[in-house]
């Protein structure tokens, strides 16, 4: 399995690329939550102010990288980068 983050994505957003299809060996569907635990070996913590940003961006907001217009994503975004609070 290989955890991947897009360029400019948000810190709550990951890609999970697997030999098996996921959503079928585990019955996902849409809107299903999905907690990934991962070795901190394998992480970066964030800054207070990549957290604070973040947490100021996308607390509340979290579906909107998948729900809303792509405008109102690619603003988050731009303001995500600025802020230090996406994949660079």
């Amino acid at each position: 399995m290989l955890i991947y983050r897009w360029r400019g994505c948000p810190l709550h957003i990951v890609e999970v690329i697997s030999a098996v299809h996921l959503r079928e060996a585990l019955m996902l569907s849409n809107d299903d939550t999905v907690i990934l635990i991962i070795d901190s070996a394998f992480t970066d913590t964030p800054s207070l102010r990549a957290w604070l940003a973040w947490l100021l961006l996308w607390a509340g907001r979290r579906s909107w990288y998948y729900r809303r217009g792509r405008w109102m994503v690619r603003q988050l975004q731009k303001l995500g980068r600025l802020l230090g609070c996406s994949q660079e």
